[in-house]
């Protein structure tokens, strides 16, 4: 029995394949992932159009009292689309960002 996410291109997941993963998740670790404590749900506006908004689910380790980093879904439901990566800093260390990652950082 194939299996697969719906709507993602390529071929479904055979089963000889899903097998293998349930096998080695079973002995593998996964510390950076089980770091993982926190979702938040946000809005983002797409850059190049600020009318234009899509939900993002943020699901954030905390790296320390000043910064979490997270991994951007777009929902939080099985099968979601991973559509991003971001840091979520504090302003006295938003204040210490080089001019060069000014472009890439918000409030």
């Amino acid at each position: 029995m194939a299996t697969g996410n719906v709507g993602v291109p390529g071929e479904p997941t055979q089963t000889g394949t899903a097998l293998i993963e349930t096998a080695t998740g079973a002995v593998q670790g996964f510390a950076p992932i089980n770091q993982i404590h926190q979702h938040l749900c946000a809005f983002h506006f797409y850059a190049t159009d600020m009318s234009r908004q899509v939900e993002a689910h943020h699901f954030c380790s905390h790296q320390n009292e000043e910064m979490r980093q997270c991994l951007i879904y777009d929902s939080p439901e099985s099968g979601a689309h991973l559509i991003g990566l971001e840091y979520i800093i504090s302003e006295n260390l938003f204040l210490t960002l080089p001019d060069n990652e000014n472009p890439v950082a918000h409030s």
